[in-house]
């Protein structure tokens, strides 16, 4: 009687649980996001931008959002931006362009995709840096059409003329005419851009735009498919800024060479500006170091001396040193060592901000990564101890139904057992022996010989069978206990060879399907340590795992699915054996016995880790939101420094 009422105890308090996590706004929808992932409905890290299994699905459901809000700029624009290719990006945005014309951060955002695959500046000037004479072969596979040419300078001009005061649009302006070979209005570009006072890429609006259109197709799509979706943003506008910076200082060394040093200078400082204004007020750390590289650039081969040739034994800061004490030097013969003063504050900013920002910095990896990756673990978790409650109900359902049967209720009690101890052990372990040397064998071909897909997925299904069948060792006692009890019909005539073969049958296919099941659900947890490791390679990071320890934790992932039914499995066999009762009606019992207080427990256990993981949430949205708006300032507050400021 006490059993029965502390199990209506914990499962009263379980369903309590239950119901107050799906009433509170703060879990219900990360308990939602979590059953449609064990449920391999939702993808909570999608390794591309892929949230239902389905990219067709996902952009038909994107759509419809965009037709219930025409005129909303930001869903419209998250609309436009496709996955499949930038030809089609860039149709959609410039058919915005007639929608909304007075939106800047519509053009910055389309000179961004033009210059994905169709803009490049690599000029062969670039030989005069490399050391390489003026004729050297150039061809580097990147062909500008005039027509995208003109398409790039006519969207950089419209996005000019709106934000008057951002060097973005100018910069970008020199990129596609010295790209078109028209130097001297690049120049022209330039040079107004190093007066601007503003640098705003209007990037974050594009984030945001696909976090709202997400949210209004999905619903909250959590912290991590925010930080998918900020991590698939493309940057190309940064390789551009560094081959206009190389243009320039050969512009420079050739007015210097030619014998104009002060015009040579002043195309230097306003290279050094224009770094300055983007290491300040970059809105990615990525952009902030390409900043500091700029201002490297704008103090390299002064005077318009000749590439210098590589001392042995002189480390990158020793040579970094000679060469900023030889600009400094150049500024002030030139009388301007007031420039001298701006390049020395400058490299000490530009250290300052590598410090923070780099990744291979273990101080900025563990202020970027480890939040992310502690969030990612609380989802695997959580997910596992769901995915094992649901088993346990699965399994713990069919036991309820089978112990009602008369083949588990006629066993037990008083009466004479079915089988001796020692006959069951020693069918157990016979049973199990042969099926594990199945599952070797499966596992020697697939390792030798390494079929093709088809074969290969043949044997890893068997090997997986094998495996299941050799840890329990339940349907060989199954099938003998229903032949020889169950059936009573001789084993070797006609209908009790039917009725045996009908049996094996039976049995095969409903474990088949069990495991096919558990491989396909185990695949959800597979997809988020794929997820993780994809979203770290976009980032540059990771988390210090060989392919092999990843392969292993993708395992170990798949295995704990299965956990807890698999320990009463266990435990209720081991007790069978005990007791002296068939398998096959001990585990029936065990699992009916024990399925619903368990899963009840792991109920409790998967609220607490529901809190847990919407705290981890709160503190990894923060971060992600920072890092689209206010990257560099953000990591530098984390570290307890102040971002450096401008020198200009």
């Amino acid at each position: 009687m006490k059993s029965q009422q502390v199990r209506l105890a914990l499962t009263g308090l379980a369903l309590g649980v239950l119901l107050a996590l799906v009433i509170a706004p703060q879990t219900r929808w990360l308990g939602r996001l979590q059953i449609l992932t064990v449920l391999r409905l939702y993808h909570p890290l999608p390794s591309g931008p892929c949230y239902t299994g389905s990219s067709a699905g996902d952009r038909d459901r994107y759509q419809a959002v965009a037709a219930r809000h025409p005129d909303d700029f930001a869903i419209q624009y998250a609309a436009a931006v496709t996955d499949d290719g930038h030809d089609k990006t860039l149709a959609g945005l410039h058919a915005l362009t007639t929608r909304f014309p007075d939106r800047p951060a519509l053009y910055a955002n389309l000179l961004r995709y033009e210059m994905l695959g169709k803009v490049h500046l690599q000029r062969p000037e670039d030989n005069l840096l490399a050391g390489l004479p003026p004729s050297h072969k150039f061809d580097t596979g990147y062909h500008n059409a005039p027509t995208d040419l003109a398409s790039f300078d006519a969207d950089a001009a419209a996005g000019e003329r709106l934000d008057p005061d951002n060097a973005y649009f100018p910069l970008m302006r020199a990129v596609g005419l010295f790209a078109a070979f028209r130097d001297a209005e690049g120049l022209a570009a330039f040079r107004r851009a190093s007066t601007e006072p503003s640098w705003r890429e209007y990037c974050a609006d594009e984030v945001e735009a696909r976090w709202r259109l997400h949210e209004e197709a999905f619903g909250d799509p959590g912290a991590l498919g925010r930080v998918a979706a900020a991590a698939a943003l493309l940057l190309p506008q940064y390789q551009q800024l560094r081959a206009l910076a190389r243009l320039i200082l050969v512009k420079a060394v050739q007015q210097e060479q030619a014998g104009h040093r002060k015009e040579g200078l002043e195309l230097r400082e306003a290279l050094r500006r224009c770094g300055d204004l983007i290491r300040v007020q970059s809105t990615y750390g990525i952009g902030a170091l390409v900043a500091v590289a700029i201002c490297e650039i704008a103090t390299d081969r002064t005077g318009g001396m000749t590439p210098p040739k590589a001392t042995p034994g002189l480390s990158p800061d020793q040579w970094g040193r000679r060469r900023l004490d030889a600009y400094c030097a150049y500024a002030t013969r030139l009388g301007h060592p007031e420039f001298a003063a701006r390049a020395r504050a400058e490299e000490a900013a530009g250290q300052q901000v590598s410090a923070l920002i780099e990744i291979n910095n273990p101080m900025a990896q563990d202020q970027r990564i480890q939040p992310f990756l502690r969030l990612t673990r609380w989802w695997q978790v959580g997910v596992v101890v769901l995915s094992n409650i649901l088993w346990l109900l699965l399994f713990g359902g069919l036991a309820a139904g089978l112990g009602r049967t008369r083949w588990v209720q006629s066993v037990g009690g008083n009466k004479k057992p079915v089988l001796s101890r020692r006959a069951a052990l020693r069918r157990g372990i016979i049973t199990a022996g042969i099926l594990a040397a199945g599952f070797l064998l499966a596992d020697s071909l697939l390792h030798f010989f390494q079929p093709p897909n088809l074969l290969g997925g043949i044997i890893r299904s068997i090997e997986t069978l094998f495996l299941l069948l050799a840890v329990f060792a339940l349907p060989p006692t199954l099938a003998v206990y229903l032949l020889r009890r169950g059936f009573r019909l001789p084993l070797f005539s006609w209908p009790g060879l039917l009725r045996s073969v009908g049996v094996a049958l039976l049995a095969g296919s409903v474990l088949y399907g069990l495991c096919a099941l558990l491989g396909w659900q185990a695949g959800g947890l597979e997809d988020i340590e794929d997820g993780l490791h994809s979203l770290l390679g976009v980032t540059g990071a990771g988390d210090g795992r060989d392919d092999a320890q990843q392969a292993s934790a993708r395992g170990l992932s798949a295995a704990v699915v299965f956990a807890v039914p698999l320990l009463l499995l266990l435990v209720s066999g081991v007790a069978a054996h005990i007791r002296r009762v068939p398998v096959s009606v001990g585990l029936v019992r065990g699992l009916a016995a024990a399925a619903v207080p368990t899963a009840c427990l792991l109920l409790l256990l998967w609220g607490g880790l529901l809190l847990g993981t919407v705290r981890q949430e709160g503190v990894v949205n923060a971060q992600v939101r920072h890092t689209v708006h206010d990257e560099g300032p953000y990591l530098a507050a984390q570290a307890g420094q102040s971002w450096p400021g401008p020198v200009r």
